[in-house]
């Protein structure tokens, strides 16, 4: 024994005499103290190495290229006993093109500010083989290379972001940020050629945003309040795109503009006593788009003036009039103004369907909700509510599909819970929704005569759903938990022969968790989704609304079917006192079926689709001393999937795309952490 900790002996003797407070658990609450005020720091240095070149694993890592990648990790954390100043330096995979660094100070209640850097890559799952020549320019030429080559396509985010915090008088509180996000690369485009075959462009991306918040925050036992502003500015260095190497006319095409954003809003909540409480919220923005145009327009206008407002207000109430009943009430209006001029910017009429005019899109929404939840003898609760959704939207005079000017919409809610003992739980409710609206418009072609009017857009059409769901929770055992959860859904649509007629949903789920024993634990889970839905469609209807539905014109149905299967486990594990290791294991199956019918003979029926994805994870931590560890792992990772709308795809150019349906990675890692 030393004889510093002798003293320590001697202290606590005397201390335990006078307050009787030397306990174990009072030393392990010192502990738990110290390592709060006194915190550890830490650095991570390593080295990791990828298989081989992949689109998939390293899509937003940066970890796409076969070879070897430093590994970089750091945790400073510092505080000043005197004043209680924090000041904390975090880094994350310094060393890759994914990689956060962040700067925190500030002392805790008082104020406190930080500064972050980070940057996300995003790699395109497809390879372009193309002769497109400066495909980072806003001057791209067709077939401007003698020979194909590889083109990779690829977007970089890099963010600087910033804010403050601080305490003003009272029980007021504010807070500052600004973050700054610049954008580059490529990503897939093109254009209709001068024989309608397509021709294969880069969409040079070079993107600036801006957004920037103050807010002030007001709290005290009765009221709740934020007064927030924010404000956002997008900025497209490359406005056009001029095309040349071919016979196309058109060239130059326009790139995303310039655009901003202003928004002011109060939100807040009220308690009116222990059993009641209110919440508000009201907000106003608008958006402008006014950015020149790249041509000069015949109207006279050199900018489209575009200009979105919206005011949305929300209240709500939440109380318990009894003890055994809470009732809650929503309302919320939002009103989306599109005050964009509306000018005929081609000034001739090239379509029977279009008019050559922009179209405002202009939306009011009135929501409410009722609620009540009663708690019932023998453990039961029933949950009880009604909501209606109102929209009414703008139109123009000639569409080329039906419209209505309103959609209204009312669900019903019924639920029963009940703790049926202190291991199992469950509910299941059952859900109805009736979607109707306005009479439906006569669609007009640009002679003024009607149009086709067969064929109800799906978020327009009339729509009954029915819904199942039901949960359930197990705790089998000490040592296992169970969790159930499994929906369905049913759709029918009506109000005009061809469209969507029905939809059906199924999701089911089940995870669990298990405590193997002090050392291990251990989580499974698997989950079932499936999705059909019908279209009634023909190949022609007349203008005035007649799908012949003849041999040589026939009407005909599409099935899509959609599903994902998914699994996964983990194991987690300490077999001894300064060794972790840990197991994940992951496999994902969507698949897609396409079923068309009656099809022409000579017609061939579209493939189904189907991707997989499987992943394996090992780890192991091992704790040298109290300054040194080092961690190891592994991850294997599987992708396939049968593109087939891009393998069967060559451009008018004779660009194609390559899909890389078949990736397999290997990924080895091992870092050093020092503790200090």
């Amino acid at each position: 024994m030393s004889a510093r900790s002798g003293g320590s002996l001697r202290r606590c003797a005397l201390a335990l005499a006078a307050f009787a407070a030397c306990s174990p658990l009072r030393a392990q609450e010192g502990d738990e103290v110290k390592a709060m005020t006194t915190p550890e720091s830490s650095l991570g240095a390593g080295i990791g190495y990828v298989s081989q070149d992949n689109t998939r694993f390293g899509q937003y890592s940066g970890l796409t290229k076969e070879g070897l990648y430093p590994l970089i990790d750091l945790d400073l954390r510092r505080r000043n006993d005197e004043t209680g100043m924090w000041t904390i330096l975090r880094g994350r995979n310094l060393g890759l093109e994914s990689n956060e660094l962040r700067w925190d100070q500030g002392r805790q209640g008082s104020w406190g500010y930080y500064l972050e850097y980070n940057q996300t890559p995003r790699y395109s799952q497809y390879t372009a083989l193309t002769t497109l020549a400066n495909p980072d320019s806003p001057n791209q030429v067709v077939n401007g290379v003698a020979a194909p080559y590889e083109l990779e396509l690829k977007t970089l985010r890099k963010n600087f972001n910033g804010g403050y915090e601080g305490r003003l008088s009272g029980n007021w509180t504010y807070a500052l940020s600004f973050k700054n996000e610049d954008k580059d690369g490529r990503r897939l485009f093109g254009r209709s050629g001068a024989t309608s075959f397509q021709e294969f462009l880069v969409d040079p991306v070079d993107y600036n945003t801006r957004q920037w918040e103050a807010n002030a925050s007001y709290t005290d036992q009765k009221w709740q309040m934020v007064v927030a502003y924010n404000g956002t500015s997008f900025s497209n260095y490359k406005t056009n795109l001029s095309v040349t190497g071919s016979t196309s006319v058109y060239t130059p095409i326009a790139l995303p503009p310039d655009n901003a954003s202003n928004q002011a809003s109060v939100t807040g909540g009220y308690n009116f006593s222990d059993t009641t409480r209110a919440t508000f919220k009201a907000s106003y923005m608008n958006q402008t788009q006014t950015a020149s145009f790249i041509d000069i327009s015949s109207t006279g206008r050199t900018d489209l003036g575009g200009q979105v407002t919206t005011t949305f207000l929300q209240a709500g109430l939440q109380s318990r009039p009894v003890k055994d009943l809470t009732l809650i009430a929503n309302v919320r209006y939002e009103n989306r103004e599109d005050k964009t001029p509306v000018v005929d910017y081609f000034n001739f009429t090239t379509t029977s369907t279009a008019t050559g005019e922009n179209e405002p899109r202009s939306i009011k929404t009135l929501n409410g909700k009722l609620e009540a939840l009663y708690r019932m003898a023998m453990g039961w609760t029933a949950v009880g509510g009604i909501e209606f959704d109102d929209k009414k939207r703008n139109t123009s005079s000639v569409r080329v599909v039906s419209f209505r000017d309103t959609t209204d919409e009312t669900t019903l809610r019924a639920e029963l819970r009940r703790s049926m003992s202190q291991a199992v739980n469950g509910s299941i409710a059952y859900i109805y929704s009736n979607r109707g609206g306005s009479d439906w418009q006569q669609t007009v072609i640009t002679n003024g005569t009607t149009g086709s009017n067969l064929v109800a857009p799906i978020h327009l059409a009339d729509r009954e759903r029915n819904m199942l769901r039901g949960k359930l929770g197990w705790a089998a055992s000490e040592k296992l938990d169970l969790n159930f959860v499994a929906d369905y859904a049913k759709d029918e649509y009506g109000g005009r022969p061809l469209g969507v007629s029905e939809g059906t949903a199924t999701h089911f789920a089940v995870d669990a968790g298990l405590r193997v024993s002090d050392i291990w634990t251990g989580t499974a889970w698997l989950s079932t989704d499936d999705s059909r839905t019908t279209l009634n469609s023909c190949e022609n209807a007349s203008s005035v609304g007649v799908c012949p539905g003849s041999a040589a014109d026939p009407m005909w149905t599409a099935k899509w079917r959609t599903s994902s299967f998914a699994m996964g486990a983990g194991l987690r594990g300490k077999p001894r006192s300064a060794l972790e290791i840990g197991i994940d294991m992951q496999y994902v199956e969507d698949a897609g079926k396409f079923e068309q019918g009656p099809l022409d003979p000579s017609t061939t029926p579209l493939p189904d689709t189907k991707t997989k994805r499987g992943t394996i994870k090992l780890y192991a931590k091992q704790t040298v001393d109290k300054k040194f560890s080092y961690r190891a792992q592994y991850t294997y990772d599987h992708f396939f999937s049968n593109d087939w709308q891009w393998t069967t795809w060559r451009y008018g150019d004779g660009t194609t795309i390559l899909t890389n349906p078949d990736q397999k990675v290997h990924f080895i890692a091992v870092q050093l952490q020092y503790g200090f």
